[in-house]
């Protein structure tokens, strides 16, 4: 079973089987301007779509200024190269076919911390670069545990430029999180960790004002606010066993 969503452009997004029927997280682009968004399932048997239709609201995202090295702002030859190494390195972790959740359990924050940073921040650096924020920022001092949102697989784990020591994990279902700015790793790629194991440790690497953790949860190939995630209610794939959850 597929689905359709038109906001403005065409979207594709997928459906897994689940004890009682079926389920699919399809997520909306923040930058949507507020209106509708049309929806259609196509269901195998069923000649006509199920229809629906989604309110977009203008969310105010709020707006900050911040201040950070200068080569972060204005990069030499050799670190553009290293961005564009790391981007590549990020698209072919995400490039992970499609397969059922590998998760029961909802999701849970890597950290109980204090929120420095909305999702959807507009960001102004050094008076000049302007960007938005695709994640939540989590205080915490170097070295503190940072634990895995969910059960998944290790996508990838990789020094990058900007984001600093970085994980991305896998959770099936489309969904994959990703850990920013850290400070040592403890998983490789390949491992299969479970919600509440420890993969990493709090750091300030990468472009930062100071130690913290950036942590992101992206939909297929859209980054989406974690607290929206949270509240999700998730079937069990049909056939699946229990989650674990480590200490």
């Amino acid at each position: 079973m597929s689905g359709t969503a038109l906001f403005p452009s065409q979207r594709s997004f997928r459906f897994y089987p689940t004890p009682t029927g079926a389920q699919a997280v399809l997520a909306l682009p923040i930058e949507l301007d507020p209106g509708t968004v049309n929806l259609e399932v196509r269901v195998p048997g069923r000649q006509d779509p199920l229809v629906a239709t989604v309110e977009i609201v203008d969310p105010h995202f709020p707006e900050t200024k911040l201040s950070v090295e200068p080569k972060f702002i204005a990069p030499s030859a050799a670190h553009k190269k290293q961005m564009e190494e790391d981007q590549a390195a990020f698209r072919e972790a995400f490039s992970r076919p499609f397969e059922p959740p590998l998760f029961t359990a909802a999701f849970a924050p890597p950290r109980e911390a204090k929120v420095t940073g909305q999702f959807g921040e507009r960001r102004t650096f050094n008076g000049k670069k302007q960007s938005q924020h695709y994640g939540t920022d989590l205080a915490g001092a170097t070295g503190e545990p940072i634990r895995a949102t969910n059960d998944g697989v290790v996508a990838l784990v990789r020094d990058c430029f900007a984001s600093g020591k970085s994980i991305a994990i896998a959770h099936g279902g489309g969904l994959f999180s990703v850990y920013f700015h850290m400070s040592g790793f403890d998983v490789r790629p390949g491992d299969h960790v479970v919600r509440g194991q420890v993969i990493g440790k709090v750091g300030a690497t990468g472009r930062v004002t100071g130690p913290h953790l950036h942590f992101g949860i992206k939909v297929i190939d859209i980054y989406v606010d974690p607290d929206s995630v949270y509240r999700l209610a998730f079937s069990a794939p049909f056939g699946a066993t229990t989650s674990g959850t480590a200490p």
